[in-house]
């Protein structure tokens, strides 16, 4: 906040995001409730959507949009890269069931991509926002719209 700038005049730049991500692909013994004997490639950031509060627009980011990309090689280097920024320039940060999964998976791939972590914002997870209010039949965000 600047000098000449008031309480009132702070208008927080909120991001609304969710995040695609890659399966996990292992060896197993079997299909269901299996432990991998050993994981093959790990699961990385495909894509996310994300757009600002105050904004119409909704961008998607993808690996398949930067330089380089070849297909059939994850590499979400600079998917997480783009994702921190933003998470750096937003005061507050919205997803659905981002606490549990969208919040933590996004961390895990800046550690894995040696980022630091962006500036400090406040989380707000709309799945806990309709599970302390309501008891809607489901809480996916479908069923919620």
């Amino acid at each position: 906040m600047g000098a000449n700038n008031t309480q009132e005049d702070f208008k927080p730049r909120i991001l609304i995001y969710d995040i695609e991500t890659s399966p996990i692909i292992s060896y197993n013994w079997g299909i269901w409730e299996q432990n991998a004997i050993e994981v093959i490639e790990d699961w990385q950031i495909l894509c996310f959507a994300y757009k600002w509060l105050d904004e119409k627009k909704t961008h998607i980011v993808s690996q398949d949009e930067f330089k380089g990309f070849k297909p059939g090689v994850n590499d979400d280097t600079r998917v997480v890269q783009k994702l921190r920024e933003l998470f750096d320039e937003a005061d507050v940060v919205v997803a659905h069931n981002g606490d549990s999964f969208d919040q933590k998976k996004s961390q895990a791939r800046m550690l894995v991509r040696g980022l630091e972590p962006p500036s400090p914002y406040r989380q707000i997870d709309t799945k806990k926002v309709a599970k302390k209010y309501a008891k809607f039949s489901s809480n996916k965000l479908a069923s919620l719209l």
